[in-house]
């Protein structure tokens, strides 16, 4: 059995409003805030930054001196080098041994440390009086109690309104000039207070509190010195450590432990360095051997207690420290552990301190979910103007149609939906071409419309490429990055973070963060960091193992509890859905994100009953509730926005919800979205409420629900665009044949649409009455519905057939838009649909006059071609050819590309490749444009990329080639008519 000693001390907790930052790196104004300590033993020390030291000079060690005598004064530590290196003997004795230091960029002298007399020491201990420590929280529902024991190991015990949530944990740093873990004396503590009030122009609400009490613990061992900070919320407890010395230091381990009481489960996923896992309930003994990804959600005492344990103020920290999670170990004490790709010791500088150790404590999901606690462990941002950050939808096409950011109309049809919808950004991923980006900058500015880029961060890890390229896309008019595939836990990549988050500050360039680690508060420093992944998404719908309704009921209280999570919600084109419309609907409102990208295409919103609601729906709000959930199993969660009220309940089980509206005022109508007989059917109603109205609604099996509470006016139906005219495919007007039928579908324009379309009967369906007040080319909009992909026929005024390849819709009642071109005669036209094959339900179509770009055709085997380039026969490629080995010293010209006026011209390469590969477009022997072409499934499937170049009015050249490596095998080229600037 273990014989405790207890260290009693007694303080009175300070009252007033006040704050100290005296152990953040950063430090920053806040509002209604002011700072106090109560210094419980000053004795014989003076203050030197935010460390006590003797005032007995001759204690300090003496500076190294040359060969003439001189001393030297010890230079500043390179951190980049101390990064850079890697460390030998890091099993050394931590207490007695020298340190084993890089070469280069570093003192190699042994640190500097505050050092006290024996004497001083027991004066120390005597003033302390080793006792009680025991610290409140500010309302009292929380205390922790720390303890020494017989080998001089410190301990803390957390207690929940008197119960016992935290058993006696753990605390302590071994570095290579001290191991804190054991034979540790207090040498002295004192007691702070901080309550403040602060914004950000993101987030779950509006005003932020940072009100805690902050016990530090100054221990000593062998005449060196350790602090703890360890600060008491009413929501929860965070503790971090300080080393204090000079020159270089070596982080071996932590022994920082959550010792969980018996019996204690719940929800996490094991570590991998995307943090997309999937959440589970994991049983006690699972904690006992578990290697956890942080946050992990503990449920305390049978759900009496709910503890989220995490970590804060990682990546802000100029890269000093790596990230953590969670190792389990007998009687489920969980540690925290270094990452794994943290192969050696944290390589750091004197003073340095670690991230927080985070428990969020609370007796309800609701205060959970609503916990500002991380964002309050992280300094306050240095930025004078954060005016210019701004949060908002974004339309995203990569989900869809992946190869899509290489195609730059496509990414302006996105850009127009935007702006027709209010929406604040389009984000243009992987793919696209620096020939156009700032073009479609210009474009999307005058439709009030942001742009952000993708980028891997392997191309913008050092600071040379993060200047360079950063730059130079905020010079283009780019609103933000994307940056994706960080995957790193490690102290190096945690000084990436850092490198970019800070640039683009500079440059009011907004960052989201994908393959990332698990935020930590960090947006309260950059809070133009507007989102991060790390998360199990939509994208995963892509791929197997996707999320869950149980998944998604576990997020609110576990991700998204700790910072803004870029999901990318609400998908119903994918046939392996598995929730219903109303809970994609639902999540836009369930899951916070400061960008909130929709994954889906902008031609399946453009049909979708939920339309109006996204367009609605904001992406920083005011107020949070939690109304009912519980993990895994559902939640109801309402979000304020001004006097408007958003609430999303999503469930895995068929249930029944009741909500209570007291949180409404008088005069407000409820636009409810809710569950339907299909899965991918929704069904709406609208009814007043006020205060007193209770709302019953039934759920589907992964499903759910989603209303607009407002007192302004909305319309759920979607409106039709006055510059079309509108065809309803059922009407009276038109002509059916075969087996082709009107069928009621809810989902549906007028709730019917014409099926059992194709086929060997040959079923069709023609709008007879299409006008059109000229001849020339029009454009139609086709809505329809198909679970499969299938093509459909279309026969203009009984012309020639053309088939429309189309993609498929999610389901028969989920509709889709595809846009194509037609030439019309003045007058009445007929359009006919079918086909022998089976073919999409049609539901209506819109035309409107509209001139097409034109496009001439360039066979790639038609130019000169240089070897070892050739022309390969190879059937599926236009004109049966292809040209091969382009590349190195094989070329592809091609001579008399003649356009009729000088400008910027769209031109289109089609091409096959098997991987990604660097095409070089140069025209009329100018400077090339470098071309990304990604792969294209193989070398015998094709795709096209777009670039943008000037060309001389008359004959020009084309140059294509690779003189650094192979370029994708090419096909042939399409050439706009007409320049598009």
């Amino acid at each position: 059995m273990k014989r405790w000693i207890s260290l009693i001390l007694t303080a009175a907790l300070c009252t007033s409003m006040c704050c100290i930052y005296a152990e953040d790196a950063v430090l920053g104004t806040s509002d209604e805030a002011q700072s106090i300590v109560l210094q419980e033993d000053s004795s014989q020390t003076t203050e030197v930054g935010s460390v006590s030291v003797p005032k007995d000079e001759s204690e300090q060690e003496d500076l190294p001196a040359d060969s003439s005598g001189q001393e030297i004064s010890p230079e500043e530590p390179d951190p980049s080098s101390v990064f850079a290196e890697e460390e030998e003997q890091l099993n050394q004795d931590f207490v007695t041994a020298e340190p084993s230091l890089p070469e280069e960029g570093i003192q190699t002298q042994e640190p500097v440390f505050p050092e006290r007399t024996a004497e001083e020491l027991d004066t120390d201990m005597t003033s302390v009086n080793p006792a009680d420590l025991t610290t409140e929280s500010p309302d009292g529902s929380l205390s922790v109690q720390f303890e020494l024991n017989e080998s001089g190991q410190l301990f803390y015990t957390v207690f929940k309104a008197g119960n016992l949530v935290l058993e006696p944990s753990q605390m302590g740093i071994t570095a290579n000039h001290a191991d804190f873990t054991s034979g540790l004396a207090v040498q002295s503590t004192q007691l702070t207070s901080c309550d403040e009030t602060y914004s950000l122009p993101q987030g779950k609400k509006s005003q932020y509190r940072n009100h805690y009490n902050q016990r530090e613990i100054v221990l000593e061992k062998d005449g060196r010195i350790c602090k703890i900070y360890f600060r008491m919320y009413d929501d929860g407890i965070a503790f971090r450590y300080e080393l204090l010395g000079e020159g270089a230091v070596l982080i071996q381990s932590e022994t920082s432990q959550f010792n969980l009481p018996d019996s204690t489960g719940g929800w996490a996923f094991d570590w991998r360095n995307d943090y997309e896992g999937l959440y589970t309930y994991r049983s006690p003994s699972e904690f006992s051997s578990a290697n956890f990804a942080m946050p992990v959600l503990a449920s305390i005492d049978n759900n009496r207690y709910w503890m989220l344990l995490t970590e804060g103020n990682v990546y802000n920290s100029n890269g000093s420290y790596c990230a953590s999670h969670l190792d389990g170990s007998a009687g489920e004490v969980m540690k925290v552990a270094f990452a794994p790709e943290q192969t050696s010791a944290i390589s750091t500088i004197y003073p340095v301190q670690t991230p927080y150790r985070v428990a969020i404590i609370t007796d309800n999901l609701n205060d959970l979910a609503n916990s500002v606690l991380m964002t309050n462990l992280n300094p306050p941002t240095t930025m004078s103007d954060t005016s210019w950050i701004k949060t908002g939808k974004s339309a995203w096409s990569w989900w869809s149609e992946e190869r899509s950011p290489q195609w730059f109309e496509r990414q302006r049809d996105y850009v127009d939906f935007a702006a027709e919808n209010g929406w604040d950004f389009v984000t243009v991923d992987a793919g696209w071409d620096d020939s156009w980006v700032e073009q479609l900058c210009t474009e999307a500015a005058d439709k009030n419309v942001s742009v952000v880029i993708w980028t891997d961060v392997d191309a913008i890890d050092t600071q040379q490429e993060v200047d360079e390229k950063l730059t130079r896309w905020a010079s283009w008019g780019v609103a933000g990055i994307k940056v994706d595939f960080m995957m790193n836990d490690s102290q190096m990549r945690m000084a990436t973070y850092q490198l970019i988050a800070e640039k683009a500050g500079e440059l009011h360039m907004l960052v989201n963060f994908h393959g990332s680690t698990k935020p930590s508060g960090e947006i309260r420093t950059w809070p133009h960091v507007t989102t991060s992944e790390a998360v199990r998404g939509s994208e995963h719908y892509k791929w197997g193992e996707y999320s869950t309704a149980y998944q998604n009921s576990t997020l609110p209280f576990t991700r998204n509890v700790i910072g803004p999570m870029d999901f990318t919600p609400t998908v119903i084109s994918n046939s392996n859905l598995n929730t219903t419309h109303a809970h994609q609907l639902a999540l836009s409102v369930i899951f916070e994100s400061g960008m909130q990208h929709l994954a889906d295409s902008i031609d399946s919103y453009e049909a979708w009953k939920g339309k109006n609601f996204l367009n609605k729906v904001p992406a920083s709000w005011d107020e949070l509730r939690v109304l009912d959930a519980f993990p895994g199993d559902y939640a109801v969660i309402a979000r304020r926005k001004g006097n408007e009220w958003y609430l999303g309940a999503i469930t895995s089980a068929a249930r029944t919800i009741t909500i209570d509206c007291d949180f409404l005022g008088a005069g407000y109508t409820a636009y409810i979205y809710k569950d339907s007989d299909d899965p991918t059917m929704m069904a709406t109603d609208v009814q007043a409420v006020d205060s007193s109205s209770v709302l019953m609604l039934d759920l589907a099996s992964t499903g759910g629900c989603a209303i607009l509470f407002t007192n302004e006016n909305f319309l759920q139906e979607l409106q039709d665009d006055a510059s079309y005219v509108y065809y309803e495919a059922e009407s009276s007007q038109n002509s059916l044949t075969g087996q082709a039928s009107v069928v009621q579908d809810g989902n549906c324009f007028g709730e019917k649409k014409v099926g059992n379309l194709g086929g060997s009967a040959s079923s069709s369906v023609t709008f007879e009455n299409v006008t059109a007040a000229s001849a020339g080319s029009y454009e139609v909009k086709l809505y329809y519905a198909s679970g499969d992909q299938h093509n459909i026929s279309l026969w203009v005024n009984n012309g020639e057939e053309r088939v429309l390849e189309l993609p498929a819709t999610g389901s028969y009642h989920t509709l889709r838009c595809q846009r194509f071109y037609v030439e019309l005669d003045a007058g009445v036209n007929q359009l006919r649909f079918g086909g022998t094959s089976y073919a999409p339900d049609v539901d209506r179509i819109a035309v409107r006059a509209a001139e097409p770009q034109y496009y001439t055709k360039m066979e790639a085997e038609d130019g000169i071609i240089t070897s070892p380039a050739y022309a390969q026969n190879s059937s599926g490629f236009s004109g049966e050819k292809k040209v091969s080995y382009v590349g190195y010293a094989g070329e592809v010209t091609l001579n008399n590309v003649h356009v009729e006026q000088s400008g910027t011209y769209l031109l289109r390469v089609y091409y096959a490749t098997g991987d990604n590969r660097t095409l070089m477009i140069s025209a009329n022997g100018g400077a090339p444009v470098r071309a990304i072409c990604f792969d294209s499934g193989s070398f015998n499937s094709v795709e096209y990329k777009e670039v943008l170049l000037s060309l001389n009015a008359g004959e020009n050249s084309l140059r294509f080639f690779n003189s650094d490596g192979y370029a994708p095998d090419l096909d042939y080229f399409e050439i706009a008519a007409s320049p598009i600037a």
